[in-house]
């Protein structure tokens, strides 16, 4: 059954996509392939865009949005029953695999942010004016970044993983 489902056009060829959340652990894109000439509905090829790091922490919710403004609809899950969230980021069109996808948690946090990820990164908080408070590598932090010394606000956290950069955003109590 579906706990989140959303609608837009994921793969960018013109037509309407269907995305959701099933079972609290699988994310699916539904593609749709066109009208279905004999019988006249809309016809849908499922692919299975969960990663092992998703099925870890399950998911509950989802949304499309874009994280890190390259003007295509990234997929974002989070779980409230554990305080989750992960990222599958769209490369275009519609284009996800394992090592494109990280978890941060807990969101909104006290004092501490951790990042899981399969690859060595390096990050930095930035206010939303733009200035850079904190920068470090997730390899000698262990993906866990200590943010105690900030003000309660939103901010952002900017992941650099082999010339890629990724924006998350994340709100200190």
């Amino acid at each position: 059954w579906a706990w989140g489902i959303e609608s837009t056009d994921l793969d960018e060829d013109g037509d309407t996509d269907v995305l959701g959340v099933t079972n609290g652990f699988y994310y699916l894109w539904l593609e749709n392939t066109g009208v279905n000439p004999t019988f006249g509905f809309v016809e849908f090829t499922p692919h299975l865009i969960t990663t092992e790091l998703a099925f870890k922490t399950g998911a509950g919710a989802i949304e499309l949005v874009d994280l890190n403004n390259d003007d295509r609809l990234d997929v974002v899950g989070a779980n409230s029953g554990n305080d989750t969230y992960v990222w599958f980021e769209n490369v275009a069109p519609l284009s996800i695999t394992e090592s494109d996808s990280y978890i941060i948690y807990p969101n909104p946090t006290l004092d501490f942010i951790t990042v899981t990820n399969k690859e060595e990164a390096g990050y930095q908080i930035v206010d939303l004016q733009g200035q850079i408070l904190d920068s470090g590598s997730l390899r000698d932090s262990n993906g866990k970044i200590d943010i105690q010394f900030l003000n309660p606000n939103v901010y952002l956290l900017v992941l650099d993983q082999k010339g890629s950069k990724r924006t998350v955003r994340f709100i200190k109590r």
